[in-house]
């Protein structure tokens, strides 16, 4: 009989420790999972706040507009060649307001007496958002996608240029407490443009 409780008190001990390392195991799998959504949350929070443009030095404050990315692709959110881009749907103009989540992003900005906003999710999903029209114009629809991208959202839309499709890309990212949103195309002669905003 001794023998044979020896041999029943080893499958339980054996039992014993298999389940401990079972728990063990979802414990850990459930806190690295947390800590993902946690930092993931708070990367996407930090865009958030009041955000004003920065100007080159001698540069008109009147130039602030969505244009950015590309030349001559097309404006996602605003006029053509002025700082923070809206090629690709987000445009912080002159000051913008950013409330950014771990599931979405929204930018909010004053446009003449009316207030624009541009929302997007930040699953990579489809987006569309009404841009104003220019000189009394009837607004158009604007589908774009956003996505985090480590510590950056990554905000793309696709564009026809003059029957040539054209990919347009902004990115935003925190640099040292500023905002920084650099666009891109892959249309011919693009040229990257980064503008930098400060919070406050």
């Amino acid at each position: 009989m001794e023998g044979f409780d020896a041999d029943v008190n080893r499958v339980d001990i054996a039992r014993e420790y298999s389940y401990m390392r079972r728990v063990t195991a979802m414990v850990s799998a459930a806190a690295v999972v947390l800590w993902a959504a946690t930092a993931f949350a708070q990367g996407a929070a930090a865009f958030s706040g009041k955000w004003t443009v920065e100007m080159p030095a001698g540069a008109a404050a009147g130039a602030a507009g969505g244009g950015g990315g590309a030349r001559g692709a097309g404006g996602g959110g605003g006029g053509r060649g002025g700082p923070g881009g809206g090629s690709a749907g987000f445009n912080c103009g002159m000051t913008c307001d950013i409330v950014a989540t771990a599931t979405s992003i929204k930018v909010s900005r004053a446009q003449g007496d009316a207030t624009v906003t541009w929302t997007c999710t930040l699953d990579g999903k489809d987006c569309t958002n009404e841009q104003p029209g220019r000189g009394g114009a009837a607004p158009t629809q604007v589908v774009s996608s956003a996505k985090m991208d480590g510590n950056k959202i990554v905000i793309t839309r696709k564009a026809d240029m003059n029957g040539t499709a054209v990919v347009l890309t902004q990115t935003l990212a925190i640099e040292g407490g500023k905002l920084t949103v650099t666009s891109t195309s892959n249309a011919p002669e693009a040229q990257p443009r980064t503008q930098t905003y400060t919070k406050g």
